[in-house]
């Protein structure tokens, strides 16, 4: 017995035969379809190039931006670190750099000085029977920075020697650094001793 069954191939065969111009106008259609799906998928494509492209740019630029900040911020990290570590330092040592700065001030301070020394032999029972500053010079260099100046103080004081020991050590020893330079004693008529003492003075300027 014959099969009368027919295959999908040969069903399109007579179809195509019977009626080609159905045929051509689905040909047509499907040509149409994979052309409009080209063109759409293109069209997709490149506009989506387009308004990736600036995304993509301003990504980059984020990115970048946050690289560059995460380091400032790193580096502003450290340098507070240091600056609270020098503020701790610099508490721990107030009293010292007020000593230093009242040693060695940025003025010469002539008036102060010798109300100091004046107060001293006071304290020491001693008189003061002349005082003189003399003219401020660059010590020892102009090499230094800030540069160091200085100004002689000589005084003679007359009382008992062992006051006038007594005033030396606590010249010397001074918040004002007073460097003694030279020393020459004598007595009075009255047979009292009498030391001439020439110290210098130092102070550095900033301007």
């Amino acid at each position: 017995m014959k099969d009368t069954k027919l295959n999908f191939k040969e069903l399109f065969k007579i179809y195509s035969k019977k009626y080609p111009e159905l045929f051509k106008f689905y040909e047509r259609q499907r040509t149409i379809s994979y052309i409009f799906i080209i063109l759409t998928l293109f069209t997709v494509s490149f506009f989506g190039i387009f308004a990736i492209m600036p995304t993509l740019s301003t990504i980059t630029t984020l990115k970048k931006q946050k690289a560059d900040n995460e380091l400032v911020a790193q580096k502003l990290k450290t340098k507070l670190n240091n600056l609270n570590q020098l503020k701790q330092l610099y508490s721990a040592n107030t009293g010292a750099i007020q000593k230093v700065d009242a040693a060695i001030p940025e003025t010469a301070q002539i008036p102060i000085v010798v109300k100091k020394v004046e107060a001293l032999a006071q304290q020491n029972n001693l008189f003061i029977s002349n005082i003189v500053t003399g003219p401020i010079t660059l010590y020892p260099t102009e090499n230094k920075t800030p540069p160091l100046y200085s100004y002689t103080l000589s005084m003679s004081l007359i009382g008992d020697t062992q006051n006038i020991n007594s005033f030396i050590s606590q010249i010397i020893n001074l918040d004002r650094i007073i460097g003694i330079e030279t020393i020459g004693s004598g007595a009075t008529n009255e047979n009292r001793s009498e030391v001439v003492i020439t110290g210098r003075v130092f102070f550095y300027a900033t301007k």
